[in-house]
């Protein structure tokens, strides 16, 4: 898969990662399908309309993405994120920022 292909991806679950050498980094993730029945989510008194569940496409095999050297690296649980309307990005699931 190149890289065209991973940014035109809708849905992925990380599922973990390994640091196999120093400073090296290998990350896995679970392609996912959205379901296509849309349904209502009830959280205490509120309504969230039309949401679709998400769930790991068993039928795909897991994506690994590999890097043989790096300085940092930052996972961020998109639950607990804002998003800012100032970031620019290329990609869906995976993104390369331009300004963030």
């Amino acid at each position: 898969m190149d890289y065209q292909n991973l940014t035109n991806l809708d849905y992925v679950e990380f599922y973990g990662l390994t640091e196999p050498d120093t400073n090296s980094l290998r990350m896995y993730f679970a392609r996912c399908k959205a379901s296509d029945k849309p349904k209502n989510l009830f959280i205490g008194d509120k309504i969230i309309k039309d949401t679709k569940q998400i769930t790991v496409d068993m039928d795909l095999p897991i994506l690994q993405l590999e890097f043989k050297s790096y300085i940092a690296y930052s996972i961020t649980n998109e639950s607990f994120t804002s998003w800012d309307d100032n970031e620019m990005f290329e990609g869906k699931a995976f993104r390369i920022y331009s300004k963030s």
